[in-house]
């Protein structure tokens, strides 16, 4: 159990969404206890929202909520660092917390998740959510059904399944997970630092695998994500927003490609994003923990995401490399008609053999945002006979 004067440490990194950030702010200060300490960490160049972000946590008059700035602007990766830092320092800070300035967490899922890790302690606590697809008109939401249950899952299984192209949720990214302070350390100690690379969140998960033995998954969706259009992370899908556009001038790549460490760094897709990451880490481990990546499904994953992307020149272009090695790319009609004709019982069979990475719906259509937030707050659990993603963890 955590002595009486710890406390677990929710650490928001934002960047220009003062509105945003705000929101995520409230959903952590409902928490009552004592036992929480928030830090907001303002990354943003944009006047006006720093002294918003700024005035809203003043006015919050709560002792437990600390504004704090960079010395100069930062990059994403390079803030998170710095923003540990500043948590590290805190000497009664036992678990770390991140939530994104575009996520809330649900109503009592933070209680929930200290409990567990109360319960469990030195274990690294990780969580699902609920995506608001509010950049479609109208908008949908995602649903996945989960059981509630608490799973233990080992880091071998999760870097097996990362090797075969397949990620699951419960991936501990930081901002999906609650984790004790000596994993954070051990994680310094052997690589310098908590947090590095492209992308933070799964640059910390590979590193997180490879310093633990395994985790525990909350099979719940313990927060909310939105502002689809305002992420870092659209030009997976072939969208170019203020945001990309700021996130990319901060970068520093090898040859030009985000993805220079796969097997083709071509692909724009999350999958290759991911993987990329996966690679880094396995590199400088040397542990022998990573298997090879699996290259025959490495290109069947960027296939099919390949024929989403909504941006038709990049789509022609990672089509064409698909081709150089021999792959033949689904129509993005086909991809979606197979995916709607498909029972679920069917998708759960091919999911048990490792070809189908997830399993959810689209509940809809919304009037509003605040109409899709509310709804996704208060979805249900179901029972373990229907989180079939559940059987993909299980060695």
């Amino acid at each position: 159990m955590s002595s009486p004067s710890s406390k677990f440490t929710v650490v928001i990194p934002t960047r220009n969404r003062s509105d945003l950030a705000s929101r995520s702010v409230r959903s952590v200060v409902e928490y009552s206890g004592q036992d929480v300490q928030l830090l907001v960490s303002d990354n943003s160049t944009n006047a006006s929202d720093i002294e918003t972000l700024r005035q809203f946590c003043r006015d919050l008059s709560d002792s437990r909520v600390t504004y704090l700035r960079p010395p100069q602007p930062l990059a994403m990766t390079e803030h998170w660092e710095w923003a540990m830092q500043q948590a590290l320092n805190l000497d009664e800070a036992s678990d770390f917390l991140y939530l994104t300035d575009r996520s809330i967490f649900k109503p009592g899922h933070l209680q929930r998740i200290i409990e567990i890790a109360q319960q469990n302690p030195g274990q690294v606590i990780s969580y699902d959510w609920v995506t608001v697809f509010d950049h479609l008109d109208p908008i949908f939401v995602e649903k996945r059904n989960h059981s509630g249950q608490v799973i233990p899952v080992t880091a071998e299984r999760l870097l097996r399944l990362s090797s075969q192209s397949l990620i699951p949720n419960c991936l501990p990214r930081m901002m999906n997970s609650c984790v004790p302070r000596p994993v954070v350390e051990a994680m310094v100690q052997r690589f310098g630092s908590v947090f590095a690379s492209t992308s933070p969140d799964y640059n910390f998960c590979y590193r997180c695998l490879d310093v633990v033995d395994g985790i525990l998954y909350l099979d719940a969706a313990a927060f909310v994500t939105y502002a689809i259009q305002r992420s870092n992370g659209v030009s997976a899908i072939g969208r170019s927003t203020a945001a990309t556009e700021d996130f990319n001038s901060q970068l520093s790549l090898e040859g030009g490609r985000r993805s220079f460490a796969t097997p083709e760094p071509a692909f724009e897709t999350l999958a290759n994003y991911v993987l990329h990451e996966y690679a880094l880490v396995k590199a400088e481990s040397k542990s022998g923990k990573f298997p090879e990546i699996d290259l025959d499904r490495y290109f069947a994953c960027n296939a099919s995401e390949v024929a989403s992307n909504d941006n038709a020149e990049l789509r022609k272009e990672m089509m064409d490399f698909l081709k150089a090695s021999g792959f033949s790319v689904p129509p993005k009609h086909r991809l979606g008609e197979l995916r709607s004709k498909l029972s679920l019982r069917t998708r759960a069979k091919k999911l048990m053999r490792l070809e189908w990475p997830s399993l959810s719906s689209r509940v809809g259509p919304f009037s509003s945002l605040e109409e899709a937030i509310n709804y996704a707050s208060s979805i249900p659990l179901g029972d373990r006979s229907t989180a079939y993603h559940l059987r993909m963890l299980q060695d």
